[in-house]
């Protein structure tokens, strides 16, 4: 019997691990694949360095800088062309670099520029359950509203701006509201920063392996969970383990799923957590040059089902072979992922060549919908961890997907069972 059974590999189920561990706690984490890093992964297929799912991170992170600095990973600013962004309309492709860029562009009228100026003077709101689309057009007027909410919300999330919650899915967009307005917020607002990692955002997950060494057990994925007198007992193909606690740390459905027999009230409301469907196309070209950007942005109106684009050898010179270029796509809901991204990128940049390498991901348990229902929904399941000593959850699903707060989750998973351990030896 050990201390802690972790089941997942990503970043958050990784972070739980290695607390534990580092605390003198014996810990096994279960991986169901054939690496660690979840949607944190970087390959390398003929000589292009493909980011499988987060492509960038925030500065400011403070357990990514922890970790990192523990590692001994260097974070690495994004290069120039980083700050300039584009926006794919039905018109055509528009590059900006900051809002006054998009105040000189053709994309808004003059009368919607001169509302867009008035948002200083826009009141906050009560509603707690207001959607992405509604605070934009609240604060920014109908014409820059309904241009910059879809560009957000499929941007970070893949989902359409009427189905988020700006409250849970943008909460500093919502404290901005509540506080000086979006312009006077985002001016005073000290900007963190872009980065990314040596070697691609993979070399954290490795640093984590490389702490926990014999601890991560791969192709193991689990396939039952039960809850007896001795602890938390999970079921794998290579066979059973029993433990005093269980940290689940896979996608909500996955854990639905597994928690189904031992806990089906929680299992129920995992399971009714909304999520948008992603596929992320890598396309590497050999003798063609991107424009230096950080990427494109698609909005609604220029059709398809690709969301963005990501120039990822613009941003890190060394991701594509000299004298190629690589750029990441990622797509919704689509019968041909890879025909899709390659129609986007000839509607955007008048690119027809086949591709010299294409590499696609599959994510079907998606992105977490940051919607009010998704709000409730969380706060349902931290009444319902009460009731289930010795169990604790991580995930994108519970405090934010970005990496940082998929680390904040695992760390405060594992606090919950070194708290409840310190308990136990004062008493």
């Amino acid at each position: 019997m050990i201390d802690v059974l972790v089941l997942g590999g990503g970043v958050a189920g990784l972070e739980a691990a290695l607390g534990l561990s580092q605390q003198g706690f014996a810990v096994e984490l279960l991986e169901a694949s054939t690496r660690v890093g979840g949607s944190v992964t970087t390959e390398t297929v003929d000589g292009f360095r493909c980011e499988l799912g987060a492509a960038t991170l925030r500065a400011d992170g403070a357990i990514l800088n922890e970790r990192c600095d523990e590692f001994g990973i260097a974070l690495r600013a994004l290069g120039g062309g980083a700050r300039r962004k584009g926006i794919l309309t039905g018109a055509g492709l528009t590059y900006v670099g900051g809002p006054g860029d998009l105040m000189r562009s053709r994309l808004l009228s003059a009368r919607g520029k001169a509302r867009a100026l008035l948002e200083p003077l826009q009141g906050s709101s009560s509603n707690d359950d207001e959607s992405l689309e509604q605070f934009m057009v609240r604060r920014l007027g109908s014409q820059t509203g309904q241009l910059m909410a879809p560009l957000l919300a499929r941007g970070v999330y893949a989902a359409p701006a009427s189905q988020l919650c700006v409250r849970t899915a943008f909460p500093r967009l919502y404290a901005m509201d509540q506080n000086k307005g979006l312009i006077r917020g985002m001016t005073s607002q000290t900007r963190a920063g872009i980065i990314s990692l040596p070697g691609g955002l993979g070399a954290l997950a490795q640093g984590y392996a490389h702490q926990l060494s014999d601890r991560i057990a791969l192709e193991t994925p689990a396939v039952s969970i039960e809850r007896n007198a001795q602890g938390w007992s999970v079921t794998s193909a290579q066979g059973r383990l029993t433990a005093n606690d269980l940290v689940v740390a896979t996608p909500a459905p996955i854990a639905a799923t597994l928690l189904a027999q031992a806990a089906p009230q929680l299992s129920q409301t995992l399971d009714a957590m909304q999520r948008s469907e992603l596929t992320s196309v890598q396309l590497g070209f050999h003798g063609q040059q991107l424009p230096e950007s950080f990427g494109f942005l698609v909005h609604p109106s220029a059709g398809g089902e690709t969301l963005g684009c990501l120039f990822a050898s613009q941003i890190s010179s060394d991701a594509a072979p000299k004298g190629s270029s690589l750029v990441g796509c990622m797509v919704g809901v689509s019968s041909d992922p890879v025909a899709s991204a390659r129609a986007t990128l000839e509607q955007a940049l008048g690119w027809t060549a086949e591709p010299d390498m294409v590499l696609q991901t599959d994510y079907p348990s998606g992105l977490p919908l940051y919607n009010a229902q998704h709000d409730r929904l969380r706060a349902q399941v931290q009444d319902q961890l009460l009731a289930l000593p010795g169990l604790q959850l991580a995930g994108n699903y519970l405090r934010g997907i970005s990496v940082e707060s998929s680390l904040e989750s695992g760390r405060l998973a594992a606090e919950v069972i070194m708290a409840k351990q310190t308990t136990r030896r004062v008493a």
